[in-house]
């Protein structure tokens, strides 16, 4: 979430890295539209299987207001 109530997320510098072995590296900068009324990034869905193991790693990055 986007706290300090100045500039927003896609001028952060933010950047989310998610390194899983066997399944892969990805690497997630905030897209650059962004509306004044967006608080929030999303940024992947991760899927986990019976035995605990990440099985898949689905980007999203978009936003939420």
């Amino acid at each position: 979430m986007h706290f300090s109530d100045s500039g927003t997320i896609a001028t952060s510098g933010a950047e989310v890295n998610v390194v899983i072995p066997y399944v892969g590296t990805y690497r997630f900068k905030p897209p650059v539209e962004q509306s004044n009324t967006t608080d929030m990034w999303r940024v992947f869905d991760m899927a986990v299987n019976a035995n605990g193991r990440i099985s898949a790693v689905t980007p999203i990055n978009d936003y939420v207001a």
